[in-house]
């Protein structure tokens, strides 16, 4: 089982934060001890879960010019504390700097490179360069970022995957990559972090500790009138809504956390 992710891409905007605190969110799911560091100039992805028991102790946030040290940190937790360490690494310069680094000193570590993207042409000569720079198809993952599940909606990620219809080039068979291509999908449920400053984990306690039928019994018990009885089964069904998408992204991410 890997225990380092490096989570990146060249390009900014494509999930790469969203995909790492869901991961980190897998983890503990899962009864794994973790922790998430984010590598990035500009963003501090600490303050927006402030109040989230998940992540309490467990977040770090710092320059990329201590990106080594911060690293070699990670390395020995990684290592010495059996913790699994997801490394979230900013756009830009920030990303070839952190993978030159890696190339460097750490390609004996149990690493593992997560490259999310987006249905965008824009983003396809990006992501095979990301990929080239690596240079290290054995522990490269692709993740295909906001795919659209719905059948009455549904994306075929064209710009990698190819359209002959359209005489749309395949990226992904130029590529070739050597493992699975992951998918995952961010609904609308991502909102409600965003809201009370946790995570969607945080926000799952409640369908994990209760059956839709054991909620019902419950609060109608604790509650003193209708509009409270309603607030809380409202707050019930935003857990359930939570919990949910965890266990699907738990269920996509299967391959990762195999403890062989």
């Amino acid at each position: 089982m890997k225990k380092i992710f490096i989570i990146l891409n060249s390009k900014g905007g494509v999930g790469k934060t969203a995909t790492t605190l869901s991961l980190c969110q897998v983890a503990s799911l899962k009864g794994r001890d973790f922790e998430y560091i984010e590598l990035d100039n500009s963003n501090d992805t600490t303050k927006s879960l402030s109040n989230s028991s998940v992540f309490k102790d467990k977040m770090t946030s710092v320059k990329t010019s201590k990106a080594q040290e911060e690293l070699f940190k990670a390395s020995w937790k990684a290592l010495k504390e059996d913790k699994l360490v997801f490394i979230d690494v900013g756009g830009g310069t920030d990303t070839l700097d952190v993978i030159s680094l890696l190339k460097n000193e750490f390609a004996h570590h149990d690493i593992c490179y997560l490259l999310p993207f987006e249905n965008s042409i824009k983003q396809m000569d990006n992501l095979m360069n990301t990929y080239s720079f690596i240079d290290n198809p054995e522990k490269i993952y692709l993740i295909k970022n906001k795919v659209i599940k719905s059948k009455e909606s549904k994306d075929p990620f064209r710009f990698f995957e190819g359209d002959k219809a359209l005489g749309v080039k395949s990226y992904r068979k130029e590529i070739n990559p050597l493992n699975k291509v992951f998918e995952i999908f961010l609904s609308d449920s991502q909102q409600f972090p965003e809201i009370t400053k946790e995570s969607m984990l945080d926000l799952a306690a409640l369908a994990r500790q209760y059956t839709r039928a054991e909620a019902e019994a419950e609060f109608m018990q604790t509650a003193t009138n209708m509009q409270e009885y309603t607030e809380l089964m409202q707050q019930y069904s935003k857990s359930e809504l939570c919990f949910k998408e965890i266990l699907a992204i738990s269920e996509e991410f299967a391959e990762l956390f195999n403890d062989e």
